[in-house]
């Protein structure tokens, strides 16, 4: 059964502010990498230290808006503002590789040995041979929620 395209306001739910519960305004990073508005850090710092609202560490912060600027969230933010302007979030077609130009059908399973898309009919033929009946068929929708997350863990590593 297929899963549900994640939905704008579920992203919205990983760039919201554990302070203030909205979706960040201006987020600051703490050095032990959570971020929160700059707004939410200022009203909770007391004599010139935070302490984190999620791992309870203190950190020394004699002005939180020299704290530095969360560009993954910022960048997460233009994403989802992009993305109410422009409607709601399709997923990504893929189609089969083992299908003829002119059939172009839509992939259901994507086999791990072979590195191909494939469809309902390429998949049964798949299974049945004696060449390829022994390989791992992954589901599209499974594939396209593990690229989604490669894409997000290997972004927030770069910021």
């Amino acid at each position: 059964m297929q899963q549900p395209a994640p939905t704008l306001e579920k992203i919205s739910d990983l760039i919201a502010c554990a302070v203030c519960l909205e979706v960040v305004k201006n987020p600051r990073l703490l050095p032990c990498q959570h971020s929160f508005c700059l707004a939410c850090l200022s009203q909770i710092r007391k004599n010139e230290s935070i302490s984190c609202p999620l791992c309870r560490i203190n950190h020394d912060i004699p002005d939180a808006a020299k704290l530095p600027v969360d560009f993954m969230k910022n960048s997460l933010l233009e994403i989802v503002e992009q993305e109410k302007r422009a409607g709601p979030i399709r997923p990504k077609i893929w189609y089969c590789t083992s299908c003829d130009e002119s059939e172009h059908e839509e992939a259901v399973g994507y086999c791990e040995e072979c590195k191909e898309y494939l469809c309902m009919d390429h998949q049964k033929v798949h299974a049945k041979d004696k060449n390829t009946k022994t390989h791992q068929i992954t589901p599209v929708e499974k594939v396209r929620m593990f690229k989604c997350f490669l894409i997000f863990s290997l972004a927030y590593q770069f910021w």
